[in-house]
Order: C-alpha cells, then sequence, then structure tokens
C-alpha cells in the first residue's frame, strides 16, 4: 500500500532583507518531504534578494516573483493565488524551519480533515537581545478548533502557520 502525500505549498514573503531569505530557502529544501514548492515574493526595493534568489534557478521547487505591490498580506495574496498546493504552509524570510517542518504540517491536516487553519511554535534563534526583540510563541498542547465562532480561543505567530487553499478562497484572502 502506497502512502499518498498532499501537496504542501510553502509560501513567503519578503521585503528589503537582502541575502538572508537564504537561511528560511536551504532550511526548507532540507526538508525530508517528498512533494512541495517554495512561492517567494519579493516586495524589496532593492535587487538584493534578487539577486540571491538567483542561485535556485535550477530548483524547481522553487519559484520567485518580484512585486511592485507593498505589504506582507498582498504578498501573500499574490502567492497563494499561484500556488498549487492544497494545504498553504506560510513562514516568514528571517526563519529557519526544521527539517521534519513540512511533515508535520501534512500529517496534522492528513490526520484531522476538519483542521482548516494550523498555528505552530516559533522558537527565537541565537541573537543578541541588545539589538532587538523576536518575537515567539509557545503552545504547550495541541489545540483543535473545528468552528469559525471558536477562532478567539487560537493565537499564533504567521511565522508559522498553514492552511487549507480552499480556506483562504472562501474568505478572499488575506485583508
Amino acid at each position: 500500500m502506497s502512502v499518498t502525500y498532499p501537496f504542501v505549498s510553502v509560501v513567503i514573503a519578503t521585503r528589503n532583507r537582502g541575502d538572508r531569505i537564504t537561511h528560511t530557502i536551504d532550511s526548507l529544501l532540507a526538508n525530508q518531504y517528498p512533494d512541495f514548492e517554495i512561492r517567494v515574493v519579493d516586495q524589496s526595493s532593492d535587487d538584493t534578494c534578487q539577486r540571491a534568489m538567483q542561485r535556485y534557478a535550477a530548483e524547481p521547487r522553487v519559484s520567485y516573483e518580484l512585486s511592485l505591490s507593498v505589504g506582507k498580506a498582498k504578498a501573500r495574496n499574490i502567492a497563494i493565488a499561484q500556488s498549487e498546493g492544497d494545504i498553504i504552509a506560510i513562514t516568514d524570510d528571517d526563519c529557519v524551519v526544521s527539517p521534519h517542518w513540512i511533515a508535520s504540517i501534512a500529517s496534522t491536516f492528513t490526520a484531522h480533515p476538519k483542521v482548516t487553519i494550523l498555528f505552530g511554535n516559533v522558537l527565537p534563534g541565537r541573537h543578541d537581545p541588545a539589538t532587538g526583540f523576536i518575537p515567539t510563541y509557545c503552545r504547550d498542547q495541541l489545540k483543535i478548533v473545528s468552528k469559525p465562532l471558536d477562532k478567539p480561543q487560537v493565537d499564533g505567530l504567521g511565522a508559522c502557520m498553514a492552511m487549507r487553499k480552499s480556506v483562504w478562497q472562501t474568505f478572499g484572502g488575506f485583508d
């Protein structure tokens, strides 16, 4: 009996982060999950990110788009509209994900067919606190919410978020 893996589209919005996004892309490409794509929408005012992304030109799982729009919601909407996955995984351009990140997302949606949106833990990497604040989010236990009215019981960060594409379509995207 063969295992069926849902196709996952990973969405990353970036703006003026230069080549730092390569750490995010490299961590995603190190994932052990067999069937995914990475869609990057760049809203930068210079070409540093665009030049950095050229190193992935031969990587079929990575697509890059330069956009004149500004705003994380707009960039995410552009990427999701072009995505091919039924599951949309979202992370930020300054995050490094674990090698099992995509598989964990896909297995949660497979194990819980009624789950529509998922938030995961966001832990800080090594950094100097004097240079700024790094938002974190850590949940102690799994919380499954199956009705839209229960949404206030759930919180999380967009740096580790996933949803079924059908939910994004139903609500008309991010505002």
